[in-house]
């Protein structure tokens, strides 16, 4: 299944992709509207989250973003780098360098029992941005998975932070 576009103001998509060998392919940057100002109330963040059952999440190498909460369940893997055919990178050949030299930022969450994260931006010196960013946007939390409306959403009673568990 390809994914890309943009996620209207107050929608809440969900998409879930089943069956072994199935994967989802991010062919285009994922956006949400307005993500550039405030929302006018809690029902109008948008959200997107993306269930693959027994597969991979493959995305494009010419991806620069994506938003949302991305879960490849059971042995699935997050590949940061595929080509045009939907298949993974593998950084072996003469031109995989370049071809997986763009950086990609994650806004939202993801999840899989593996991530291989083959893009190549930037440089192994101090201070060089990362070729991939996760970034844990408070959308996520705000944004309750399927409730899109205020007339629908369900208010919190608290929220903590509990320290890790080692």
């Amino acid at each position: 299944m390809q994914i890309s576009g943009t996620v209207p103001s107050g929608s809440s998509v969900t998409v879930v992709v089943t069956g072994t060998g199935h994967y989802a392919y991010i062919g285009g940057n994922i956006d949400y509207v307005n993500t550039s100002d405030s929302f006018a109330n809690i029902g109008a963040i948008p959200r997107l989250n993306v269930y693959v059952q027994n597969g991979d999440i493959r995305v494009l190498n010419t991806v620069d973003h994506i938003h949302g909460f991305f879960v490849a369940e059971g042995s699935g893997v997050f590949y940061s780098c595929v080509d045009n055919t939907q298949t993974p990178i593998p950084l072996t050949g003469t031109n995989d360098y370049n071809n997986c030299n763009h950086e990609l930022s994650v806004y939202g969450s993801a999840s899989a029992s593996k991530f291989i994260l083959h893009r190549t931006y930037g440089q192994l010196t101090a201070g060089s941005p990362p070729a991939e960013r996760f970034i844990y946007d408070p959308e996520l939390w705000l944004a309750q998975p399927g409730a899109a409306t205020t007339n629908n959403l369900g208010g919190y009673d608290a929220i903590t932070s509990l320290p890790p568990v080692l």
